[in-house]
């Protein structure tokens, strides 16, 4: 997988940054990363929802009113993947 960042970690090492932010600079750009995967999903999902329908035979109500605990597991995916990446 291709990274871009302001700084590369080894110029920003070189230069003297400590060990806290450059894990502070990956954990930022891993949540970054999965945050834009999990709106782009969202807007997949959204965006293909007709067809599904269509494909299915029935309606499939798509909306973002949601309860609070799908969007806690959102969260939990979000964290969890921002973490583990």
């Amino acid at each position: 997988m291709i990274r871009f960042s302001l700084l590369p970690r080894g110029f920003r090492k070189v230069v003297g940054a400590l060990r806290s932010d450059l894990v502070r600079q990956f954990m930022l750009e891993s949540l970054l990363l999965n945050l834009a995967a999990l709106i782009l999903s969202f807007g997949i999902a959204y965006a293909l929802s007709p067809s599904f329908n269509n494909l299915m035979g029935r309606r499939v109500i798509l909306g973002f009113q949601m309860t609070g605990r799908y969007w806690l597991l959102f969260s939990g995916l979000l964290a969890s993947g921002a973490i583990l990446s």
